[in-house]
């Protein structure tokens, strides 16, 4: 089964999810001692992939749903340069499902939520912007992942 098809549309606001827009979310944590799902893996990696043109130190990684050391090293580039923003994430190399806005914990925004806005950012084509409502298909690249599919 191809991972996009783990790819969910949620709401963005803080409180609840209402289903009208665009937020690729993880079912589980992502992160050295987390489950690691497949599919969860494959979002995250797909998303740090579409970052990678714009932020030092990141490059185009392989999709396999696997978290090794490169994915890790990846996604602590990214909350780094999120927070050298000034952002409030913490820089964990760990990546949580999205419950609203931000952590009831840390209540710092989560990091699948800087990974949606900065690969919308990279790629408008390719990510919806989290403030939309949810378009009828999937964009190109994503139908064509799902075409592709990703398996263990």
């Amino acid at each position: 089964m191809a991972f996009i098809d783990f790819f969910y549309a949620y709401g963005s606001d803080d409180a609840r999810f209402s289903g009208t827009h665009w937020i690729y979310n993880v079912h589980a944590p992502v992160g050295f001692g987390a489950p690691n799902r497949h599919e969860d893996v494959a979002v995250v990696q797909t998303l740090l992939s579409g970052l990678a043109r714009g932020v030092t130190g990141m490059r185009p990684m392989v999709i396999d749903g696997k978290f090794g050391p490169e994915t890790h090293k990846q996604l602590l580039v990214y909350q780094k340069y999120v927070a050298s923003q000034g952002a409030r994430v913490v820089v964990d190399g760990r990546v949580d499902r999205a419950r609203g806005e931000s952590g009831s914990i840390s209540h710092c925004r989560y990091s699948i939520r800087y990974l949606n806005e900065g690969a919308h950012q990279m790629c408008p084509e390719y990510f919806p912007a989290l403030e939309v409502p949810a378009p009828n298909s999937l964009p190109p690249v994503l139908w064509a992942v799902r075409q592709r599919g990703v398996t263990d």
